[in-house]
């Protein structure tokens, strides 16, 4: 399998964040893409714990590892904001969908508070940290990180993968379905 690669370490390079139930061409592609993009290395993070979903038991968690190959480096954290990852992977560039950036600009996510989500952004920002947004089909729309509203502060934040470097309209979950159904 991958190696955990120690948090203390330090990293900084290229972070994609998922659940990767499972695994796909299209994370693994996309992390090749943004290594080129970044000239950095990209690792992956795996948060045992997310907002909308029961935490990992280490059974999962090591099935989810066992996914990834040994020159592939992985990070287990409990970060599941983009703001707590950002402290742990100061200066480092978060790898994320369309479907993400939509939802980093989406006061639901922050209990309603829109000066919640500034807050949470100005902590990204400040720990140097950006995202490279990979395009999504979205109701059988090609959506791209140029139709999310990003607050002017934080544009500089966001760069996008332009559709003809990158697109594979491939989800986990569509995955998992057609595997069990």
């Amino acid at each position: 399998g991958s190696k955990l690669t120690e948090l203390d370490q330090g990293f900084s390079g290229g972070i994609l964040s998922g659940s990767f139930n499972p695994i796909h061409q299209g994370h693994i592609g996309l992390a090749k893409l943004a290594s080129k993009i970044l000239n950095s290395a990209t690792a992956f993070e795996i948060s045992v714990t997310n907002v909308d979903k029961d935490p990992l038991d280490s059974e999962e968690v090591n099935r989810r590892i066992s996914q990834f190959n040994k020159n592939e480096t992985t990070f287990l954290t409990s970060a599941p904001l983009f703001s707590q990852k950002s402290e742990i992977f100061k200066n480092s560039t978060f790898i994320i969908g369309n479907d993400t950036a939509v939802r980093l600009m989406d006061p639901k996510y922050y209990e309603n508070s829109i000066d919640t989500m500034y807050e949470s952004l100005k902590i990204i920002q400040d720990n140097g940290c950006e995202f490279l947004v990979a395009g999504r089909l979205q109701d059988s729309n090609f959506k791209t990180v140029l139709d999310v509203s990003i607050p002017e502060n934080f544009t500089s934040m966001f760069r996008e993968i332009p559709e003809d470097q990158f697109r594979i309209d491939l989800s986990s979950t569509e995955l998992r379905k057609n595997k069990t159904g």
